[in-house]
């Protein structure tokens, strides 16, 4: 069995497929900060459907730099412990292969990817595009259930060498006072 994450949006979830990909149990729900919890909360009332050692695929991007990296530990650490391989797939997938996507990656900020092409940074995507963030009423998050078709083109790799595609770099900002200076007075 093969077992896929998304966590790279704000609504996460958890499928088991059949190594032909035929989905067998699907789950998600909205996870805010809690996404490697709410997974594995979903992974546990579906394991049954799992077997003794399914396979992991994780989410791994771009999305939410910490929502992407819990899914790709989370993927990691389950193979790592039950001996399998890993495969990652690029959220963009798991909104719509083909079709244009857009995800945010900074307020105002879009990923943007046009199928064949490579993805680009934008504040406004095209009208056409699917995602997250947009500001329309047809919000299409990844969706580990959408899977099933890309099975037949992972890479199954050893745990250690699946990593996250974050494609931009993470909106953080400078702390108002750097690291080890005293504050005035104290």
């Amino acid at each position: 069995m093969i077992v896929a994450f998304s966590t790279s949006a704000p609504v996460v979830s958890v499928a088991v497929f059949t190594p032909t990909g035929r989905l067998m149990a699907y789950d998600r729900r909205e996870a805010g900060r809690r996404a490697g919890e709410a997974c594995l909360l979903m992974l546990e009332a579906l394991r049954a459907h799992a077997g003794e050692s399914p396979w992991y695929v994780a989410d791994v991007g771009p999305g939410g730099f910490t929502g992407v990296k819990v899914g790709v530990t989370l993927a990691k650490t389950l193979a790592f412990t039950e001996g399998v391989r890993v495969a990652g797939v690029a959220s963009f997938d798991l909104i719509a292969r083909e079709r244009t996507v857009a995800v945010p990656i900074q307020r105002g900020k879009f990923l943007v990817r046009v199928p064949g092409e490579a993805p680009y940074e934008s504040t406004e995507p095209a009208e056409d595009a699917m995602g997250y963030g947009l500001r329309r009423e047809d919000v299409a998050y990844p969706d580990a259930s959408r899977l099933g078709p890309l099975i037949p083109h992972l890479t199954w790799v050893p745990p250690g060498q699946l990593v996250p595609s974050y494609l931009s770099m993470p909106g953080i900002s400078s702390p108002k006072r750097p690291y080890g200076q005293a504050r005035a007075g104290g």
